[in-house]
């Protein structure tokens, strides 16, 4: 019985002979960072993304801070749904922003449009939308028009929802801009490194200046702290390499989505899953359970399959470093999907075998 791993990213001998070859294009050209390769990445996803502006970043995280900081949040609350990764929060916390935690609707168990309204106000400095695990909420156009009625700023934390979109819109498209993740166990990577969309040109040059050092049009001058946040010739040839196989591993994401939600239909397991005109990457495949995590996860290991992490199991309000500061906010929808999700195997190089296996598992437990 051979292990099924959390991801098992491979690349085939075409594309390892590929990156070779360009590598020494850019051993050739003796600029490693920001340079060539750095920008047909930027042109390849912006063409593939359809946004009018987009600039590779050192990770995810930065591509977040950076945003942030251009919308100069400092002093501000920021509304977040809780269930993200810790990095949301603390891309916040270092532009200077107010964590806000707004609850979760029960249907995605993503931002619930009522309770933004209720939280929103003259202080807030952004709203920031996570697309957990793939998924764009069908309210997204109910939070824009809130955004937009309140005149905030909207945020999209689409670091792992590179390639989903709903009604022919791909995420970081929605709001004012986004922010994507290329970390190596995403939809794609670079190994480390991270995407900024935009759509407006003048939040652009914004962001542009804070990727480096916050310069002016003269470059010596400098009038914004920031840092350094380029990405290298190195990784944006991965991303290259990435680019070309992308809407293939998505499709085949899709396809082991869709065995796990035939097999374990009318079971004990609630699959969260995607209808059109919305179209998940399925970066995960998230699963409600009432069966503890800790039983499954046990039963699992035992069967060697792995669970990939969930989305996530300590929310921020949860987290040590923020829980004295968000006591006070009460989000029990939150805490039910954190507590009873789980997110088994899903990436391309799994076989479907390995997919029954997992299913068979989940039934007998």
């Amino acid at each position: 019985m051979r292990q099924i791993k959390i991801f098992d990213l491979k690349f085939n001998q075409k594309e390892i002979n590929f990156f070779s070859k360009n590598s020494k294009v850019i051993f050739k050209e003796g600029f490693f960072s920001n340079h060539s390769y750095v920008k047909k990445f930027e042109n390849e996803f912006k063409k593939l993304n359809k946004s009018k502006f987009v600039l590779s970043t050192s990770s995810g995280t930065s591509a977040l801070e950076i945003i942030l900081r251009s919308f100069d949040i400092k002093n501000k609350n920021v509304l977040v749904n809780s269930n993200t990764f810790i990095a949301t929060g603390h891309a916040i916390t270092n532009a200077g922003g107010k964590i806000v935690p707004v609850e979760l609707e029960k249907n995605y168990f993503m931002m619930d449009p009522k309770d933004l309204e209720k939280k929103i106000s003259k202080n807030t400095g952004a709203v920031i939308i996570v697309h957990i695990g793939g998924i764009i909420t069908p309210n997204i156009f109910k939070i824009k028009k809130i955004c937009e009625k309140f005149k905030v700023p909207l945020i999209e934390d689409a670091a792992q929802a590179h390639g989903s979109s709903y009604k022919n819109i791909f995420a970081g498209n929605f709001g004012d801009a986004g922010a994507i993740s290329f970390f190596t166990t995403k939809v794609m990577t670079t190994g480390e490194g991270g995407m900024i969309t935009t759509n407006d040109k003048k939040n652009f040059n914004k962001m542009f200046s804070l990727r480096q050092f916050g310069f002016m049009k003269n470059k010596l001058l400098h009038d914004k702290v920031s840092g350094n946040y380029k990405l290298s010739e190195f990784s944006a040839l991965l991303g290259i390499i990435e680019l070309k196989r992308l809407k293939s591993r998505i499709g085949k994401r899709n396809l082991i989505a869709k065995i796990y939600q035939k097999n374990l239909k009318d079971t004990k397991y609630k699959l969260l899953k995607s209808n059109k005109p919305f179209i998940c990457n399925h970066y995960k495949q998230i699963i409600i359970s009432k069966i503890s995590r800790e039983k499954i996860e046990k039963i699992l290991n035992k069967n060697k399959i792995s669970l990939t992490g969930g989305v996530y199991y300590v929310p921020l309000h949860r987290q040590p470093i923020y829980k004295k500061q968000l006591k006070k906010y009460k989000l029990p929808l939150t805490d039910y999907f954190c507590n009873n999700h789980f997110c088994p195997p899903c990436y391309p190089e799994l076989k479907k075998q390995d997919i029954a296996r997992v299913c068979n598992v989940l039934q007998k437990i």
